[in-house]
């Protein structure tokens, strides 16, 4: 199809529209599929898809560079860098009414035909446009809720919500946590979709830690910390402890300051974001990985992603390395609960002494031994083959295609 052909198709897309507006509202759902030049399956998230933040990580991880997709965006956090799709486009609706969503939409899309649709919503923007996606397109819609954006925060309404997952074909989860919650509160039923990890750096046999860093007692943390009291209260904390740890955070941080002076008084190393070959290397090589998250008390601003959502990181030390983590914070939040859950380190609050004795502790040969085989028996459960595969099947047939992740779920 050439471009003049694309444009009037695109044309008689927002004549569409226009119609749908005169009439009020979506009368053609699901039965309009013009000819186009391709299929594509569409993503509808938050910001660019990329290595620079968790979500992105893990979508390209599961999709490699989307060749066959097209991604639709709410913000742009990150200077619009974005290397993943064959086309990319940023919509913020902000109060324009359907009609005009939908014309939108369909002057973007004019030349696909879109047949599947998966949404991993943050923001009202992001439901409104795989909304428009799936009555203009009539493809299957899965929704993936990664962070909570309505029980313990007001990111999107409930009635909106409500509808995203009334039209979904699957609901997933990114734990059990935000499972139970989500479908306590809707009445609908979700399906457990933890976050995964590459092949090629799953550790299904138990590490031993480098020597020299075991005796230093030289920990890493690595990747974003998302609340700013998390990381204020992890410098407190260490320091005049004594323990030092590297934190890897190359990919920035724009939604907080961070003091690198503040950062060495208190221990800690800030380094470049490593390729991952030696991140994975230094992971291996480390005696524990810190994990701070949230207290669920005063100024904890955070406590709507600490409380339910998984922190990707996770399950990536456990499968890659299987380095035992200490989770900073309260002992109800998810991050906790997963290391808690599956024994594969400790749970600590933002306490000196508890800290310094729980790293005393899990250095012990017996506690790394036994952290370590605990994480290469869980790693083959979270390994990101052939999981774009998992996602589509399981949303044609509206439930898990089978039941890789019962593991993860916790024992009754």
């Amino acid at each position: 199809m050439n471009f003049e052909a694309l444009e009037r198709l695109a044309l008689h897309r927002v004549r569409l529209a226009a119609a749908l507006a005169e009439g009020g509202g979506p009368s053609l759902t699901g039965k309009f599929q013009p000819p186009t030049p391709g299929q594509v399956d569409l993503i509808v998230t938050l910001c660019e898809v990329s290595d620079r933040h968790g979500t992105g990580v893990l979508l390209r991880r599961i999709f490699g560079e989307g060749r066959d997709m097209v991604t639709v965006r709410s913000r742009d956090f990150y200077g619009g860098e974005q290397q993943f799709g064959l086309a990319r486009f940023l919509f913020e609706h902000d109060d324009a009414p359907r009609p005009e969503v939908y014309s939108t939409l369909l002057k973007a899309l004019g030349g696909f035909q879109v047949r599947r649709i998966l949404c991993v919503p943050y923001k009202l923007d992001d439901v409104r446009t795989a909304l428009a996606a799936r009555d203009l397109f009539g493809a299957p819609l899965c929704t993936w809720v990664m962070d909570d954006q309505n029980i313990e925060a007001d990111g999107i309404p409930d009635e909106p919500l409500r509808e995203l997952f009334r039209r979904s074909a699957l609901l997933l989860a990114i734990s059990p946590e935000l499972r139970q919650a989500y479908q306590a509160k809707f009445g609908m039923t979700f399906a457990l979709a933890p976050p995964a990890v590459g092949a090629s750096f799953l550790q299904v046999n138990p590490t031993s830690p480098d020597s020299a860093r075991l005796a230093q007692r030289r920990g890493l943390v690595f990747g974003n910390i998302w609340g700013e009291r998390w990381l204020d209260d992890l410098m407190k904390t260490l320091t005049g402890s004594g323990i030092e740890v590297d934190w890897h955070h190359g990919a920035g941080t724009p939604w907080m300051t961070i003091d690198e002076r503040r950062l060495a008084r208190a221990g800690i190393t800030s380094r470049p974001f490593l390729p991952e070959a030696e991140l994975v290397a230094k992971l291996r090589a480390s005696p524990f990985v810190l994990v701070p998250s949230g207290t669920f008390e005063g100024e904890d601003s955070h406590r709507f992603v600490a409380r339910l959502s998984l922190p990707s990181r996770l399950p990536y030390v456990a499968a890659t390395s299987g380095t035992p983590v200490l989770v900073l914070g309260h002992p109800e939040t998810a991050a906790a609960r997963f290391v808690t859950r599956h024994g594969l380190g400790l749970v600590v609050p933002y306490e000196q002494a508890a800290l310094v004795a729980a790293v005393e502790e899990i250095c012990r040969p017996e506690a790394q031994a036994r952290h370590r085989a605990a994480a290469a028996a869980l790693s083959p459960a979270l390994s990101s083959k052939d999981m774009a595969s998992w996602i589509w099947r399981s949303l044609e047939t509206g439930h898990p295609f089978d039941q890789r992740f019962d593991v993860m779920e916790p024992q009754q």
